[in-house]
């Protein structure tokens, strides 16, 4: 094959480079429906640039010939091609069918074997020259019988998908309208250049300038895909909509009698088949239409969505609804039809009750917790605390000091007493209020003054070392004033100490306390393996407010305790 440089091929090489690039972005979005007969249109006119540059390039007529025979197969199969696209595109409910497709390809098949066959034949073309008078070098031929069937066959297909488009705009929403426009125009380039050159009317006539011209065709495509989303967004058929949906769809008249319905539906409710269209509601499925009887369809001039729950079937039949009913009017505003969409929820219903269920559990479990720490903290402390007068004051009894018994009895009954409003407080939810009203630095002074009454051998210290009061909540304040209070508990019953210190201090992020002894100490470990309770509650505490508590051996001797939350507010 020979070949030579022609100028006229440039445009072809733009042509290709775009309809390649189309075919490639089908190529990505090739699950989308309509993207596959996309590619293969693309490719048409990739190849149809391709085989037209070669053949204007040729430098002789054997070679010209060789690229003019494989020309027919996009003149042949192309229009079929494009109509398949457009066919899928334009809202069909199923693509042509195979049969279809083998039997509407039967004449491009026999064109594309004939114009093999032209050089014994002549049925598509014959007598042909090549004319050399001007760039590019041009075959003369003169054509058979054989090319009119195939010419008025091809135009009749291409004049299908004109069609086909021009519906498609006239009653799509906007931007399928714009669409299916992009895609009108485009193919209206190429049926329009090819007609023209093929009635003589172009102002080219030596050749056909139809494969060029498919590089605008394609610059209308590349802006409809990028403006227009075209197969991100394509429209779908109402059988690919409808009837593939999970929740039930029922269409039915201002009378009640039913227009349409996907197969959910049938089967959700029993419906039947094709008979049931034209029916009564009510006697198809007197739940749904119980559901909506009565229900007004305007609201203000305007259409009213209504949403219910319904159930339907009893015992271990029986199963829960959401029914949206969204009313359909005519221009004048009255009911032409109901659209109501049925989703089974029953395991929705069942999962919202268990879920009730273990919430109110939990609440229970939480309150149950909420009490144990808060018994503990008051009303166990109170007691051990006690205990321990009691036993003094039985010492003293025996030692026959009965003024300094009296004194300790008194302390006892004032320990008591305290325990009763304690637990009155608790009965009554009284004490929350004390912690709102309260600040922290009181709270914690008066667990102090409550060792200090308590403990008098030993020597206690509060130290806030910050300045103005700061902000903490009602909880905040009510567990570390209770966490100070266990740690006190702890120093009074195992510690032996002489001095207690309780610091609190704001630190970058956080706030902590710090209760420290110079008791016998302890071991940390053998703490954390016993499972004191009080430990337990007073780190969970901590971690109700998102803190931590650690305990630690001091290095002169005696316990460390520390807690701290976070804390980030402005100090």
């Amino acid at each position: 094959m020979r070949f030579m440089y022609v100028p006229q091929a440039l445009p072809l090489a733009v042509s290709f480079a775009l309809c390649f690039g189309l075919s490639i972005y089908g190529l990505v979005y090739r699950k989308v429906a309509g993207a596959v007969e996309f590619v293969f249109a693309a490719s048409v006119g990739t190849l149809w640039a391709l085989f037209n540059a070669l053949e204007l390039s040729g430098a002789d007529l054997r070679t010209k010939l060789v690229w003019s025979n494989l020309h027919y197969l996009i003149y042949g199969f192309g229009p079929l091609i494009w109509l398949a696209m457009v066919w899928r595109f334009s809202e069909k409910d199923r693509r042509i069918s195979f049969s279809a497709l083998a039997l509407l390809g039967l004449m491009p098949l026999i064109t594309n074997v004939l114009v093999w066959l032209d050089p014994l034949l002549g049925l598509v073309r014959h007598s042909f020259t090549l004319d050399t008078s001007a760039i590019p070098y041009i075959v003369g031929k003169e054509y058979g019988p054989w090319y009119w069937f195939h010419y008025i066959y091809s135009q009749g297909l291409n004049l299908v998908c004109v069609v086909l488009l021009v519906r498609a705009v006239s009653r799509k929403s906007s931007l399928y309208r714009y669409q299916s426009l992009y895609i009108l125009v485009a193919l209206s380039i190429v049926y329009l250049s090819n007609l023209s050159f093929a009635l003589r009317l172009g102002p080219v006539k030596r050749y056909d300038l139809t494969p060029s011209l498919f590089c605008f065709a394609a610059v209308v495509f590349w802006f409809g895909v990028f403006k227009h989303r075209l197969f991100e967004i394509v429209p779908i058929a109402r059988a690919t909509v409808l009837e593939r949906m999970a929740n039930g769809m029922i269409v039915i008249d201002s009378g009640g009698r039913v227009i349409d319905m996907n197969e959910s539906i049938r089967q959700a409710f029993g419906l039947g088949g094709p008979g049931a269209i034209g029916k009564n509601l009510g006697e198809l499925a007197p739940s749904i239409a119980s559901a909506i009887a009565g229900q007004s369809p305007v609201e203000g001039g305007e259409p009213r969505l209504h949403q219910f729950e319904f159930e339907s079937g009893e015992g271990e039949r029986r199963r829960y609804y959401e029914l949206y009913a969204s009313p359909l009017l005519d221009p004048s505003k009255n009911l032409a039809a109901w659209a109501l969409m049925v989703t089974d929820i029953t395991d929705l219903r069942l999962a919202r009750e268990r879920i009730a269920r273990q919430e109110g559990e939990l609440a229970a479990a939480r309150e149950r917790e909420r009490l144990s720490r808060d018994l503990h903290d008051n009303l166990g402390q109170v007691l051990s605390f006690a205990v321990i007068q009691s036993d003094a004051v039985m010492g003293e009894m025996r030692r026959k000091d009965y003024d300094l018994a009296w004194s300790l009895l008194e302390r006892l009954h004032r320990i008591v007493k305290d325990a009763h409003a304690d637990l009155r407080g608790f009965v009554y939810d009284l004490r929350d209020r004390e912690y709102e009203e309260a600040s922290l630095r009181e709270l914690v002074l008066r667990q102090v003054e409550d060792f200090r009454a308590h403990c008098p051998g030993t020597e206690v210290e509060f130290v806030p070392n910050y300045g103005e009061p700061l902000e903490f909540t009602a909880s905040e304040k009510r567990h570390l004033s209770q966490i100070v209070k266990e740690a006190l508990n702890n120093v009074a019953k195992h510690a032996g100490a002489e001095m207690v210190l309780v610091e609190a201090a704001p630190r970058p992020g956080r706030f902590e306390i710090i209760v420290s002894d110079d008791g016998v100490g302890i071991d940390c470990a053998e703490a954390e393996r016993s499972r004191s309770s009080g430990l337990r509650i007073m780190r969970e505490r901590a971690q109700l407010l998102g803190g931590s508590l650690r305990l630690s051996p001091r290095e002169a001797g005696g316990t460390r305790l520390c807690v701290e939350i976070p804390y980030a507010r402005e100090i």
